[in-house]
């Protein structure tokens, strides 16, 4: 004969359903915390699902909620408001992260400053009489190739206002100014202004900068130009370029 198992005299009174309601929310509690400090490395795979009960339910809402306010703060405090592509889901990303405990607020500070577009003054562009080598390269349709040397070139920068300079070419015999171009500078660098005249005279009649750049590195300045031509030669009406570099020091 089989023998009956006599119930606990001791558990009587309870019965199923309250044990139940008495042990599920601290699973649900215990599912809580394993879901945050999930948030800090990777997951693993679990078998049988804990449940979830009220609070499990709560946490979500309460998360959000609190994302929702960290983001707008930071949109204010950083006077600009956040796009609805692209701030909102930063923020919302951020703010998860940093209620798991991943992410400390003062290093989400340091990566948003990192990048900003601020920039750095550029080096500053000396005005001065520069003194150096130069050579001019005459190039005319129908003609040999020219080329002049001047080892003792002189070259005058002139500052102006609103980040303007004149660059002036001295003719180093007689100290007469051969042209003057005017120049915006960026930085260390002066853009030629296209259009300018300089190096006209004899046979070449109309001679129009193409492109120019004078950069300053200290007191050293090198100078290019591409100038176009035209002009009247023995043989006719001519049209050509000249090529002009200097490279000069500043005393």
């Amino acid at each position: 004969m089989m023998r009956k198992t006599r119930p606990n005299p001791d558990r009587r009174g309870e019965r199923p359903g309250q044990l139940h309601r008495e042990v599920m929310p601290w699973l649900a509690l215990a599912a809580s915390i394993l879901a945050a400090a999930g948030a800090c490395g990777p997951g693993l795979p679990s078998l049988e699902p804990l449940g979830r009960g009220p609070m499990a339910e709560e946490e979500p809402i309460r998360r959000g909620a609190r994302s929702a306010q960290r983001g707008h703060r930071t949109s204010r405090d950083a006077g600009v408001e956040a796009s609805p592509d692209t701030g909102s889901t930063d923020a919302g990303v951020v703010s998860a992260a940093s209620d798991a405990g991943c992410i400390d607020a003062s290093d989400a500070g340091v990566a948003a400053n990192d990048s900003g577009d601020a920039s750095e003054p550029g080096p500053a562009i000396l005005a001065g009489e520069y003194l150096g080598p130069d050579y001019t390269i005459f190039r005319i349709d129908g003609h040999p190739e020219e080329r002049e040397d001047d080892p003792h070139a002189r070259t005058r920068v002139e500052l102006e206002r609103d980040a303007t300079l004149s660059i002036v070419i001295v003719n180093s015999a007689t100290g007469e100014t051969i042209c003057t171009l005017e120049a915006k500078a960026k930085g260390n660098e002066a853009v030629i202004t296209p259009g300018q005249s300089c190096f006209a005279g004899g046979p070449i009649t109309n001679a129009s900068v193409r492109q120019g750049k004078a950069v300053f590195t200290g007191r050293r300045l090198v100078f290019d130009l591409m100038i176009d031509t035209e002009g009247e030669f023995e043989d006719g009406r001519r049209e050509g370029e000249i090529e002009y570099h200097f490279d000069g020091v500043l005393p």
